[in-house]
């Protein structure tokens, strides 16, 4: 019996080794698989991560290294933007509860911390570029959104 506590402890003692030790790599490999959803402005299509729970959107993009195309929808919970633990530049799109891109902005790895306008329903977040590349301005609607439920922004 004794011995079996001590094979016990020294197996939490090396789990506890392990994860501590652990690299940016295997953190990115145990993100939250997520559900997605298909957004539409104008002929222009996004299939991308829906941050549908409280602990999704809170991570957001954080430790994703981007490909093209890639991206995610958060609804805006949070009163700021931040770049904090990004892997990958991004632009954000803020949408408000009528479905209209409100603003379009362009972050960088080292951009600060941004306040998000009042009326922003949700944050739309895609790999550096994608809105310019298709033509995509404030003042577009969004087709597609899930509805929010009651008690977000």
């Amino acid at each position: 019996m004794g011995s079996e506590k001590k094979t016990i402890s020294y197996m939490f003692l090396f789990g506890i080794l392990i994860s501590c030790t652990a690299s940016p790599n295997t953190t990115a490999k145990k993100l939250p698989s997520m559900p997605l959803v298909t957004l539409q402005v104008g002929s222009k299509k996004a299939q991308i991560w829906y941050a549908e729970k409280p602990h999704e959107a809170a991570l957001g993009l954080r430790y994703r290294q981007l490909k093209a195309g890639q991206g995610m929808l958060i609804p805006a919970t949070a009163k700021r933007i931040s770049m904090d633990k990004m892997r990958s530049p991004i632009d954000v799109a803020l949408i408000d509860k009528h479905a209209t891109i409100i603003g379009l902005w362009q972050l960088s790895l080292d951009s600060p911390d941004r306040a998000l306008p009042p009326q922003t329903h949700y944050i739309w977040e895609m790999s550096q570029g994608w809105f310019q590349q298709r033509k995509i301005i404030a003042g577009m609607s969004v087709v597609g959104l899930p509805m929010l439920s009651k008690g977000k922004r």
